[in-house]
């Protein structure tokens, strides 16, 4: 998956302990999320990827995280 030219799934491959909310917050991040199913032709990677994004919320944005 590749979101302006950068390969986001082998980023989050090799930073598994990377927590994106913490850098960009958590808007932030579902707004990328939603621009890779707007741009995606793998819908079902890009949903994975959220999917991991969910599970590797800490305590406290879990509840933030629901929302979604």
């Amino acid at each position: 998956m590749r979101l302006f030219g950068y390969n986001f799934t082998v980023f989050l491959r090799k930073r598994r302990r990377f927590f994106l909310w913490r850098r960009y917050g958590i808007s932030d991040v579902k707004i990328m999320i939603d621009i890779c199913m707007k741009w995606s032709y793998n819908r079902s990677e890009v949903l994975l990827l959220w999917g991991s994004v969910k599970r590797w919320a800490g305590n406290g944005q879990e509840q933030r995280l629901a929302e979604f």
